[in-house]
């Protein structure tokens, strides 16, 4: 993560977390136009065209001050139903969903519900079995819905 990115979080997440949100990513990229900010967010139950709307809202002018300009480019979007998984912290924010991850070296993917996340190590729960996995292995993850609905719980 930039610093930018860390500044920017560590201003608005207690805001979201006040909110219900879980701030899942923030980015930032810099253009001649003005600084572009994307924010990524989840919620129990998930994420509606409201809640980010109320979020963007609530965010603006916070980044505005920080940022030190008007000309922000904000965007608040939900994380999608396949989205990609890049450090343990979106992992955190995802623990009870379905995932699908795919370790170095290996060619099948091995899926199940995110049971809890260590400091180096993601646990799945499948089929009343728990598979650990070091985040150093994984290549590659994303969500998958049908682990919740298929893989774990017997339906």
């Amino acid at each position: 993560m930039k610093d930018l990115d860390r500044q920017i979080l560590e201003d608005v997440e207690p805001v979201l977390e006040g909110m219900g949100y879980f701030a899942v990513e923030i980015r930032t990229v810099i253009q001649k136009s003005g600084p572009r900010v994307y924010v990524v967010i989840t919620k129990q139950g998930g994420v509606n065209i409201d809640d980010t709307a109320e979020v963007l809202q609530i965010l603006r002018p916070r980044i505005q001050l920080l940022l030190e300009t008007q000309d922000v480019y904000l965007e608040v979007s939900s994380p999608g139903i396949d989205r990609v998984l890049k450090s343990p912290r979106e992992f955190r924010a995802f623990i009870g969903r379905g995932v699908k991850v795919l370790r170095e070296g290996q060619k099948e993917w091995v899926g199940g519900v995110i049971d809890s996340v260590k400091e180096d190590l993601l646990h799945l729960r499948k089929d009343e079995r728990d598979i650990p996995i070091p985040f150093e292995q994984i290549k590659k993850a994303k969500l998958d819905y049908t682990e919740e609905v298929h893989g774990s719980y017997g339906v």
